[in-house]
């Protein structure tokens, strides 16, 4: 499901200011249910709300519902490029690896602005991918549970996870032979709790044959 542009702008309001989403829902008064349902499930909040959001934050009810409000605005990019709202680029586009050279083919379904390739470089995932593969992160989506995510963890490089969301709790788990990965949870509520940032969702891999 593509995320309207309320439920965007809430989410980087809310993100912008610290907020989890359990803090955000204390200060305007309603459930956490509620903000999850206004930020990935496309239930508008009331009129009444908005203004009330819009005065707790210092912003105009425009911010909140415009394609091209708060999010567009902290972003610096136009409502026509905001991922969500990517066009496809043509079929027979190459897509850059990050901290790479040579930019490689990708599938028509994929190859769209702001989506890009990585390398997996090491075996934490090597039942999905073989190490070396070039991975397409796609960013058009939100990632969702059970997802084969690209995320951050307290500031450090992104790494590759499969996803589970639950309880509030962010579980990043290894798919490997190997046990020496382990996987990391977060505890989305908890304020003291690591930094947790989504870059996107794996949806395709390339092996380089290449590679020794």
């Amino acid at each position: 499901m593509e995320r309207s542009a309320t439920g965007r702008n809430i989410k980087a309001l809310r993100e912008n200011n610290d907020l989890t989403q359990t803090e955000f829902a204390e200060k305007v008064g309603v459930t956490i249910t509620t903000v999850s349902g206004w930020e990935t499930r496309n239930i508008p909040p009331r009129q009444k709300m908005l203004a009330h959001i819009a005065e707790l934050f210092g912003v105009s009810v425009d911010d909140l519902v415009s394609e091209s409000g708060y999010l567009a605005k902290r972003s610096g990019i136009s409502a026509a490029t905001d991922p969500a709202q990517a066009k496809p680029v043509p079929a027979d586009s190459f897509l850059h690896v990050e901290g790479g050279e040579e930019p490689i083919p990708c599938p028509a379904k994929y190859c769209r602005e702001g989506n890009f390739f990585v390398t997996q470089e090491d075996e934490s995932m090597n039942l999905a991918f073989a190490p070396g593969s070039h991975v397409l992160i796609d960013t058009s989506r939100d990632v969702a549970d059970g997802d084969l995510a690209l995320a951050e963890v307290g500031g450090g490089s992104p790494i590759l996870r499969r996803l589970k969301l639950t309880d509030g709790l962010a579980i990043l788990s290894p798919e490997s032979t190997s046990d020496s990965f382990h996987r990391i949870v977060v505890d989305q509520t908890d304020p003291n709790a690591p930094s947790l940032r989504f870059l996107g969702r794996a949806v395709y891999a390339s092996m380089d044959f290449g590679r020794r």
